[in-house]
């Protein structure tokens, strides 16, 4: 069962910077410029990246117990994604991180042992101080492979990464490992096996 995940009006506007590039309207050389101060956050805390942190602050409400930290870190990993991309697919809806990585896999049964595979249990062992490194190095092999993931559902995912019974981990971690990945492709390959002997 896929959780219901919101919408955030901060994913929005990120997202945003993209459609004016695509659409090559008059503001492109200010979508630009606004994603380069966002990459000029990264490996950053919020606090220390002036530019980036105005946009977080003007793009996320005034409410106080808002972890701006994740937000900052979101808008950085967005703006380091696109880089210089004008084609391709930047957002993917219901992709998170684990089903992403798994995608970067040509045979999702050859994911253990792999560079991939540890990659993400490095990220599941993540405390909140390590977890914006690691999740900088996934967000660059998934850009080097060109696969899109659903930013609302990392912001959603981050807010909630202390959270109990660490669901956010054993999401992404079904996601990458089980979910239809290798399970699915065994019972297609049996399907496909049942059908050539009838």
């Amino acid at each position: 069962m896929r959780r219901q995940l919101q919408n955030y009006p901060f994913v929005k506007q990120l997202l945003s910077l993209i459609e004016v590039r695509k659409g090559a309207r008059a503001n492109d050389a200010s979508s630009r410029r606004t994603l380069a101060e966002l990459r000029g956050g990264l490996g950053k805390p919020f606090g220390a990246a002036p530019l980036r942190d105005r946009f977080v602050l003007r793009h996320t409400d005034d409410d106080p117990d808002c972890e701006l930290e994740w937000y900052a870190l979101v808008a950085s990993l967005f703006a380091m994604k696109q880089g210089g991309a004008t084609s391709g697919k930047h957002h993917a809806k219901d992709i998170s991180i684990g089903r992403a990585l798994r995608d970067t896999l040509d045979d999702p049964r050859e994911a253990e042992g792999s560079g991939v595979e540890k990659r993400l249990v490095a990220l599941l062992n993540s405390d909140r101080e390590d977890l914006p490194h690691r999740l900088r190095q996934v967000v660059s092999l998934l850009k080097s492979k060109d696969k899109p993931f659903d930013y609302h559902q990392l912001l959603y995912d981050l807010l909630n990464w202390n959270g109990q019974q660490r669901r956010v981990q054993t999401h992404w971690a079904r996601d990458f490992w089980g979910g239809g990945g290798a399970a699915k492709a065994d019972e297609q390959v049996q399907a496909s096996e049942a059908v050539g002997t009838t």
